[in-house]
């Protein structure tokens, strides 16, 4: 997908087909619009980038698009200044990132969440312990549970029975 887009207001000079079919407005929709209105981000926000980008402080960032459709898709943007009809304009190409960033969103869900039950797991309480252990939190009290039995459950039932009543037991709490 490629935009151009004017630097001070954000408004589209020119999309490629690729665009048209990834948002899914036609060329003349497209042209009629500012990025503004398919950023998720606040007008502010996309206008501090693209003075980052026309100052060439940064050239490529990630950013939630709306499509047409009212879906949201991540997407990475890798964005320069260039002369266009005698003018300058943000040239931005943009890739689909959704998948990556969902994929990324679950590893960091998996590293603090047991995976059967859902519970924080102790890497998480680590973390939080040390982010939260200063004066201003104390005291702090950290309270810790066990299922009592589980062994003979499992032994006796099977795993699965096991496996519902650890779910159970970290749902009552």
């Amino acid at each position: 997908v490629v935009l151009l887009l004017e630097p001070s207001t954000g408004k589209i000079v020119d999309a490629n087909p690729s665009a048209s079919a990834f948002y899914g407005y036609s060329t003349e929709e497209l042209l009629n619009m500012s990025i503004d209105d398919i950023n998720m981000l606040t007008k502010e926000e996309v206008a501090d980038k693209r003075i980052q980008i026309l100052e060439k402080e940064q050239e490529h960032f990630t950013f939630p698009h709306k499509l047409k459709n009212g879906e949201i898709r991540m997407v990475d943007v890798y964005s320069s200044p260039i002369h266009f009809n005698e003018r300058t304009v943000l040239f931005s190409i943009i890739f689909d990132s959704t998948k990556r960033e969902e994929a990324f969103n679950e590893i960091i869900h998996i590293s603090y969440h047991d995976y059967l039950t859902g519970a924080y797991n102790r890497r998480f309480f680590e973390e939080e312990f040390e982010r939260l252990n200063t004066k201003a939190n104390f005291p702090i009290t950290v309270v810790m549970g066990d299922v009592n039995g589980l062994k003979m459950i499992n032994d006796t039932f099977g795993h699965l029975e096991g496996d519902k009543l650890l779910k159970d037991a970290v749902k009552r709490i």
